[in-house]
């Protein structure tokens, strides 16, 4: 019996800690994005081939519906990228069609970088995947700051923008894959 508990507990504890990001069956060629791990607001849902050529695009408003299901029984077998993005992430999910059935998915997860702006400082956070940050601020002049890190997980730096005179500047940190452009003024 104990093991038993402990199995289950073991189960519990993987599937609430790894969220399915999308729903499949074997024996139906389609997918179901389920928004309980999504936050209010849009979902950007896109599906790409192997070659990176885009053969759908929607967008949905999270709060109207409890998910979405989207039928790929026309579609080849090969391998497809089906991206969902909004504004805290991006997942990317491989999804593997042969005959008709859904054989295989792996879902990656992006999150995106936090910039804060309070006062005279710009609070930046940012759980970059492989570690690469570039961030850079411009002003009405162009660029006035630029810095490209490798290999650092997390990113939090703060950065003091007290000498800068009273301006429209952006920031934009970003790696390869997510990014956030904030325009302020000062």
């Amino acid at each position: 019996m104990k093991t038993l508990l402990a199995l289950l507990f073991t189960i519990n504890l993987s599937a609430s800690v790894s969220p399915e990001f999308i729903i499949t069956n074997y024996y139906d060629p389609s997918i179901v994005i389920s928004f309980e791990a999504w936050k209010g607001g849009d979902l950007s849902v896109r599906i790409l081939t192997e070659d990176s050529e885009l053969i759908f695009n929607d967008n949905l408003k999270i709060d109207e519906t409890d998910g979405v299901k989207y039928n790929l029984k026309n579609l080849k077998s090969g391998k497809y990228l089906v991206k969902l993005e909004n504004d805290i992430k991006l997942v990317e999910e491989t999804v593997i069609l042969f005959d008709g059935k859904i054989v295989k998915k792996e879902a990656k997860i992006y999150y995106k970088p936090v910039v804060v702006i309070k006062k005279d400082l710009i609070n930046l956070s940012f759980l970059s995947y492989n570690g690469d940050v570039d961030v850079t601020i411009f002003g009405d002049e162009g660029e006035l700051y630029s810095s490209s890190v490798e290999n650092t997980k997390p990113y939090n730096r703060i950065y003091s923008i007290s000498d800068l005179p009273q301006g429209s500047y952006t920031i934009d940190v970003r790696n390869d894959k997510v990014s956030r452009t904030i325009s302020f003024r000062r």
